[in-house]
C-alpha cells in the first residue's frame, strides 16, 4: 500500500517538474515555435457569471487576462446611489443582500499536449451590498422599485482551467472548448478561437 502511494507521488512530481521531457514527442514542434498565438473565449458559470478571456501563447506557455461579470445581482429598479445616502436610516427596505461584481485577473497555462492546455489564475473580486425599496406611489420609478448600494471591499479569486483545441483550419486558427473552476464563479464552460501565427 505504501509503495503504491510512493509511486503515485513520484509520477505526479515528474508531471509537475518535467512536463516538457515527458511530453516532448507531442510538443516538440510547438516548443520550437517562436510565433505568438492570440486566443479569446466567452463562457458562463453556474453562479451566473459571464466569463471573458483573452490570451497570448508562445511556445508551450499560455499568458492570459480573465474577467467574470455578474449578470444576476439581486438589485431591483433604478439606482439612487447618488441621491440617497446609504447611512441614512431609511424606512421601507423590502429586501437586502450582497454580491460580487465579478472577478478580474491573470492566467498562466502550459500545453502538456499540442491540443491540451492546463492552467490557473489569480485575480480580485470586488464586493457590493444593496438595499431594495418599493414605492407604492411609483413616484421614484415606474415599477415602484429602486435601490441603493455601496462597495464593501473584495477578496482574492483563484481559478483552474483546461482548454481542448480542435484541429487547425485553412487559416491556421482553431476552435477550442474549455472548463474552469473559480472561487467566485464556481464551475463554468467556455468556447473560444485561437488565431493563426503572427
Amino acid at each position: 500500500m505504501r509503495q503504491g502511494y510512493m509511486k503515485m507521488f513520484l509520477i505526479c512530481a515528474a508531471l509537475l517538474v518535467f512536463p516538457h521531457r515527458l511530453f516532448s514527442q507531442t510538443t516538440t514542434n510547438r516548443a520550437q515555435s517562436n510565433n505568438f498565438l492570440i486566443s479569446a473565449d466567452i463562457g458562463y458559470t453556474v453562479n451566473n457569471y459571464l466569463s471573458i478571456n483573452a490570451a497570448v501563447s508562445k511556445g508551450l506557455w499560455y499568458y492570459g487576462f480573465s474577467g467574470q461579470i455578474n449578470v444576476s445581482t439581486g438589485e431591483k429598479g433604478k439606482s439612487y446611489d447618488k441621491i440617497i445616502n446609504w447611512d441614512n436610516d431609511l424606512d421601507g427596505v423590502s429586501d437586502a443582500g450582497d454580491y460580487y461584481l465579478g472577478a478580474f485577473g491573470f492566467d498562466l497555462g502550459y500545453y502538456f499536449l499540442e491540443n491540451l492546455c492546463f492552467g490557473g489564475g489569480l485575480g480580485y473580486a470586488p464586493h457590493k451590498m444593496y438595499r431594495n425599496f418599493h414605492d407604492d406611489t411609483e413616484i421614484l420609478s415606474q415599477s415602484g422599485w429602486y435601490h441603493v448600494s455601496k462597495g464593501d471591499g473584495g477578496r482574492i479569486d483563484a481559478k483552474a482551467f483546461v482548454h481542448y483545441f480542435f484541429k487547425k483550419g485553412l487559416t491556421g486558427g482553431r476552435f477550442y472548448i474549455g472548463g474552469q473552476y473559480s472561487i467566485t464563479g464556481s464551475v463554468g464552460i467556455h468556447l473560444g478561437y485561437q488565431f493563426g501565427s503572427l
